[in-house]
């Protein structure tokens, strides 16, 4: 059974690069993403060939479940850039580099993280969840809640998600479903207006 496994994840192995990381993106963001990797060396540059569908404003993406490489650059990365980074980032394999590069993205007016940060409330992380808590605002929930439109099936599995990590790792230390950070997040969402 192990043997298995590894063989589906070495299979499910591939080289990420700036054409896997448009899909993930808008297309105006094309020449920002193509001047982004032209600009960085990626070290050990795996990533899960496994991808997130996701529909924002009408179009297909291509988020990338996991990625396992190290983003080292010399150059000085514009603002969009860095988000493009930081935001590739929060799919990341290690926890700490999604919370710090969550923590990066989150200040940003851009419509187009919102797959990414959508996406990390459906990880048993709590400290990324907390994060997202903390700065939870009406345009972040307006931005959540038209992200839900276009995706409700999503919607359904992330639900799904909290529910299940919840029970599997925080029942315990939060017996009443209302003092989980993640069913908070769901009801500010769910009521949201």
């Amino acid at each position: 059974m192990l043997k298995k496994i590894i063989q589906h994840f070495m299979v499910n192995q591939a080289k990420f690069s700036a054409k896997q990381a448009i899909k993930a993106f808008p297309d105006s963001l094309q020449k920002d993403i193509l001047s982004l990797f032209d600009k960085i060396s990626l070290q050990n540059n795996d990533y899960h060939s496994e991808t997130i569908l996701m529909i924002l404003q009408g179009k297909s993406l291509e988020i990338p479940y996991r990625i396992y490489f190290e983003a080292e650059h010399n150059h000085e990365l514009t603002q969009t850039e860095n988000l493009i980074l930081n935001c590739l980032l929060t799919r990341h394999h290690n926890g700490f580099i999604r919370q710090k590069s969550l923590e990066l993205i989150l200040s940003a007016n851009e419509i187009w993280i919102i797959p990414f940060v959508f996406q990390l409330l459906g990880e048993y992380v709590i400290q990324i969840l907390e994060v997202v808590k903390e700065i939870l605002s009406e345009e972040l929930l307006s931005n959540f809640v038209r992200f839900i439109k276009e995706n409700p099936s999503f919607f359904e599995k992330t639900e799904q998600r909290i529910i299940s990590y919840w029970n599997c790792y925080y029942r315990g230390k939060f017996p009443k479903k209302e003092d989980y950070v993640g069913f908070q997040i769901l009801e500010a969402i769910k009521t949201h207006k």
